[in-house]
């Protein structure tokens, strides 16, 4: 499926399940291909049959609920995780997937107690204490939101993303000092991270401090050429300033 020949995929994974019918993680891949193919209906009816073998793992429950979020099936999809959560109620990763559904939702102080639980579940899965702390943050909890971040860092003080989202909210705090040092401890540990030159340079771009943004922006490029997204925001920036000639650089 990778290589695109999804017709080959299936007949690799269709005899996979007739050599080894009760195998769900062959199912389980099945249904995520044809997920990312856009057969959606195929892949409801693998995850059914999934389910059907083993109703207690949690994370086909987990990629089962995400297809329907992307079909906008909302209320299936909050079907699917509280029957994977009854099924799999140690899962972590599954509660950690309910807290961001329940956060993109707006249901703030459910999602925290799915973090909650999450976090208890999984005291090392960093993941699930920066989603906390985010939605602390939009609950306008900023000292818990805080020591959220700073647990999560503790369980991994390498975790790039983790860095980022601790400065933007210490930027939409106004503590941009503080979110400075966040944005660089991020970037000494991957210099390459576009993400994190991008945050950066967006929050000087709109603290007006456009040399510096200008610098971001320039190593964030050098460091990922690739990152169309960099490239983009630079030369809207060149733009709004009027300076046409540097903009059309990155034309």
């Amino acid at each position: 499926a990778r290589l695109g020949d999804m017709a080959a995929a299936r007949r690799a994974f269709a005899r996979g399940v007739a050599l080894m019918p009760d195998n769900v993680h062959i199912v389980h891949a099945w249904a995520i291909e044809e997920q990312k193919s856009g057969h959606s209906e195929d892949a409801r009816r693998l995850f059914e049959y999934a389910l059907s073998q083993d109703g207690t793992d949690g994370l086909i429950y987990q990629a089962y609920a995400l297809l329907e979020q992307q079909e906008g099936n909302m209320e299936e999809a909050q079907r699917l995780l509280e029957r994977g959560t009854e099924a799999d109620p140690g899962n972590v990763y599954l509660w950690n997937a309910c807290g961001v559904f329940e956060t993109r939702r707006g249901n703030l102080e459910a999602a925290c107690r799915m973090f909650e639980q999450a976090t208890v579940l999984g005291p090392t899965h960093c993941p699930s204490f920066q989603a906390y702390a985010i939605a602390l943050e939009r609950s306008k909890k900023f000292d818990e939101a805080a020591e959220k971040f700073e647990q999560a860092l503790r369980v991994d003080g390498n975790s790039v993303p983790t860095y980022q989202a601790y400065a933007l909210m210490e930027a939409r705090r106004g503590n941009h000092d503080k979110a400075r040092g966040l944005f660089e401890l991020g970037i000494a540990i991957d210099p390459r991270h576009a993400p994190i030159f991008h945050a950066w340079a967006t929050m000087e771009e709109q603290l007006e401090d456009y040399n510096r943004a200008r610098d971001l922006f320039n190593a964030g490029v050098e460091a990922a050429p690739s990152s169309v997204a960099l490239l983009k925001s630079w030369a809207s920036m060149e733009l709004r300033l009027g300076h046409i000639d540097r903009s059309e650089e990155f034309a």
